[in-house]
């Protein structure tokens, strides 16, 4: 079980359960620091796995609370002590188990006609890569091809080839059946999912900034080089079309924000950034428009 530390006034609402004085430590991962010269690392995750609860993480239905986890939200459940394996089909279920697992911090808690009504967050960044693999494997699905073949075109992006980037994701979701299926608010769901994993599949080349300010407004994504011998940063906007005759308008739009006010400027002040592409992509249905533009580092 990972290492979690409950909030003060949560501490006492988990019966049957023992905590120290401020932080519950995991023995597993404590030995294994000290047998690697106390080097720090995830040693907790290899002692166990996450199958019981994989597949249902993986459901449509919830992929949208497993989404907003991921980007630091908080859900709202009611929360059982007592779990049956089939109760697993419920959210009531599923966030009980993640929770009394540690893979779920309360926060708040309140009682209405009985029931325990906790807000739930990812408890630390250990825990949060096994929500992002979930989200990973969810959006892969969805495309109909492997997490590898996931981040080799996604690769792309970091490889600055905007062109080949923009062919490939076309190719798979034009050939992928499963997520417009089932309509367009799970088809929403994709789109939000696709650039969640994109993002953070391209931390290994980039320092990734979202909704912060640059220039005159805020850019969707800032995509900053780590490496020196990285050339280039990227700007990206990300839209949904009302519908698929308006997706090059829609993305035509979106990078004329880009362009107008200025979302690069944080970008020109890096010294060795030598050229910046402003990419929107603008989604409808299994369809997607990129436009692009090269400005000036």
């Amino acid at each position: 079980m990972p290492t979690t530390t409950p909030p003060e006034e949560i501490k006492r609402w988990y019966n049957g359960y023992t905590f120290g004085e401020e932080v519950v430590y995991n023995p597993w991962s404590i030995m294994c620091c000290l047998s690697n010269d106390g080097r720090l690392d995830s040693y907790w995750i290899d002692s166990g796995g996450t199958a019981l609860v994989d597949e249902h993480m993986l459901d449509d239905k919830i992929q949208g609370e497993i989404q907003a986890l991921v980007a630091g939200q908080t859900v709202e459940s009611v929360v059982t002590r007592q779990i049956r394996f089939e109760d697993l089909n419920t959210h009531v279920g599923l966030y009980s188990l993640l929770l009394f697992n540690g893979y779920l911090n309360p926060d708040s808690k309140t009682t209405e006609m009985d029931a325990d009504i906790c807000r739930l967050s990812i408890p630390n960044n250990e825990v949060r890569i096994i929500y992002r693999k979930r989200v990973l494997d969810w959006v892969a699905r969805k495309l109909e091809i492997s997490t590898d073949q996931y981040f080799g075109f996604v690769r792309l992006l970091a490889q600055g080839d905007i062109a080949e980037f923009e062919a490939e994701l076309k190719t798979f979701l034009r050939e992928c059946s499963s997520f417009h299926q089932t309509g367009p608010k799970t088809a929403e769901l994709f789109y939000q999912g696709f650039m969640c994993c994109m993002l953070d599949l391209l931390r290994g080349y980039y320092t990734v900034e979202s909704e912060r300010e640059s220039g005159a407004g805020r850019a969707d994504v800032l995509l900053i080089p780590k490496s020196p011998n990285r050339l280039h940063g990227l700007v990206i906007e990300y839209k949904v079309a009302p519908d698929k005759d308006s997706l090059a308008a829609t993305a035509q739009a979106g990078l004329d924000q880009i362009l107008s006010r200025g979302y690069a400027t944080k970008l020109q002040s890096y010294p060795h950034v030598q050229a910046i592409q402003a990419v929107c992509m603008a989604f409808c249905g299994k369809e997607v428009s990129l436009k692009k533009a090269l400005i000036p580092a």
